[in-house]
């Protein structure tokens, strides 16, 4: 099998994790691969985020938010939500409110973004419900 892969660093992998079987093997791959496929997804989104947010696009109609507010007379919950059901592929995956990725929000590489459509720390723009 290891003949066959054309990527090293897959291949690598697999022989430093010893798998016993072949279905080990190609797990492993398979893993790698779906792994790789969502961070150069990730890097796309963030590069026309920016690419965006240099040209100072913003959504007809949204005001930048001001320093200083005045409180609302919303009710204000203790309970975070970090996980919003995947509806294309069922209960089996996750989908980060934070960023939309296929992980739990504690996980999230973004959880520390600032977005580019309400100012506020912890998610981006595409995911935004302001």
């Amino acid at each position: 099998m290891l003949h066959g892969l054309t990527e090293r660093d897959i291949c690598d992998e697999i022989v430093a994790k010893n798998p016993t079987t072949f279905k080990e093997a190609l797990d492993i791959a398979l893993a790698l691969e779906a792994t790789r496929n969502i961070a150069r997804d990730i890097k796309t989104t963030t590069q026309v985020s920016e690419a965006t947010n240099k040209l100072g696009f913003e959504k007809p109609g949204m005001k930048r938010p001001q320093k200083h507010r005045r409180a609302t007379n919303k009710p204000h919950t203790n309970t975070p939500q970090t996980i919003a059901p995947n509806k294309t592929h069922g209960s089996h995956q996750t989908t980060c409110i934070g960023c939309g990725g296929p992980h739990i929000r504690s996980e999230c590489p973004y959880r520390n973004a600032k977005c580019n459509n309400c100012r506020k720390k912890g998610h981006l723009a595409k995911v935004c419900r302001a």
